[in-house]
């Protein structure tokens, strides 16, 4: 059904990857999505973490590693240690690459000390994995009004305009035509899934794991051992700096267009910079504000920036380190555009909340200031509704 035949209706927006048919659950208005804690989960989706091997500080696992097979018991009739202990730590490591699951890794690494100390960078690139989901992806903030085969340049190849190509129901059986899918369509639950959301937890998966070895009735006093205590200590030493170091300098970069944004460029002031996560606006505003696409301007804020045809809707994006992109970029030309996005960010800001903004932002923290290692629950679906029960809000 075209959703043109609706367009008396408020218009709503929905970010969606429709190259992918994903989406974020919960539409809005504009003005609330370009708002003061909206953007700020685009962070995390955006952002690729930093592996094991590229941590500034490494697990030290080796020098352990070698003691704890140093300490197995080797003397006639004690116990041995397990073949798999003999194997090269390599072939450990690929067993632990193996097993896509953290808790299994987990569970695997807490049978001895010595596996113990290859779980851990093992843990920690799956967490990486399941994080930065939308980076590379062409993302945009579809509106509900956006007219059939009106898509932003370059977002869908012919083959792919193709396969949007649909019957319109809509009309009598004898005047029926084929039409193609308007992005609004696509980012319906009838073509495009619900993105879910993914939270770094190494406590909540270490107590499951725990669980899972607890004998009948038994309780978690039976774990209360110097083993437990250590490896637990290891787990909550695992924080938002190992997987975003704030030491770095951090860049949105528009992977179409080869433009980016340096934090600095967009902060209030330095010391709201803390790693890819900006205090007041930061990078997911960046993005946000340039990322919409509709045929009409209804319930969009009046401002002199074309807020539903942005330059940046459909296009590539993803968050890493000035050190990261000059060495995947040697001998390519990049353009730093920070001045051009807060420029923009101005005007619109303005429109929206007054002169005084800046302050309003700052006063009006909402999120901006949480770990990048939650989830904020309000972009996700949090109820399972049948696909035939769903709101119609396109």
């Amino acid at each position: 059904m075209d959703v043109n035949n609706y367009s008396w209706l408020p218009q709503s927006f929905r970010l969606a990857a429709p190259k992918e048919r994903m989406r974020l659950a919960l539409p809005d208005g504009l003005a609330n999505q370009l708002g003061i804690h909206r953007p700020q989960e685009l962070v995390r989706l955006l952002t690729v973490p930093f592996k094991a091997h590229e941590r500034r500080h490494q697990f030290s696992f080796f020098p352990k590693l070698i003691t704890a097979r140093a300490n197995q018991p080797t003397k006639t009739g004690e116990p041995q240690p397990a073949p798999i202990l003999n194997l090269p730590v390599e072939i450990v490591q690929m067993i632990f690459g193996l097993l896509d699951d953290v808790e299994d890794q987990m569970s695997f690494g807490l049978t001895c000390t010595c596996l113990w100390y290859l779980a851990l960078p093992a843990m920690h690139n799956t967490w990486v994995s399941n994080m930065g989901l939308w980076a590379g992806k062409n993302i945009v903030l579809v509106g509900s009004h956006t007219k059939s085969a009106d898509y932003p340049p370059g977002l869908f190849s012919e083959e792919e305009k193709a396969a949007l190509m649909v019957q319109d129901t809509f009309q009598l059986k004898l005047f029926q035509r084929k039409r193609y899918l308007s992005l609004a369509e696509v980012a319906k639950r009838q073509y495009s899934e619900d993105q879910q959301p993914y939270e770094c937890d190494p406590l909540h998966n270490f107590l499951r794991c725990l669980l899972r070895g607890l004998p009948p009735r038994g309780g978690l006093e039976d774990f209360n051992d110097a083993a437990v205590v250590a490896r637990l200590r290891d787990l909550d030493e695992l924080d938002e700096k190992d997987f975003y170091p704030t030491e770095e300098r951090w860049i949105l970069r528009n992977l179409t267009t080869k433009q980016y944004v340096r934090a600095e460029g967009i902060a209030f002031r330095p010391e709201y910079i803390h790693g890819p996560r900006i205090e007041g606006v930061g990078f997911g505003h960046a993005v946000m504000t340039r990322i919409c696409w509709s045929s009409s301007t209804k319930n969009v804020m009046n401002t002199s920036v074309k807020l539903t045809r942005g330059v940046w809707a459909g296009h590539r994006f993803d968050i890493t380190t000035v050190t990261k992109h000059e060495e995947a970029t040697k001998g390519e030309e990049w353009t730093d555009v920070s001045q051009e996005v807060a420029d923009e960010m101005n005007v619109i800001y303005t429109a929206r909340f007054g002169a005084n903004w800046k302050k309003f932002f700052m006063d009006n923290p909402m999120g901006c200031r949480d770990s990048l290692m939650e989830a904020r629950p309000g972009w996700y679906k949090i109820w399972d509704i049948p696909p035939d029960e769903e709101q119609d809000d396109y």
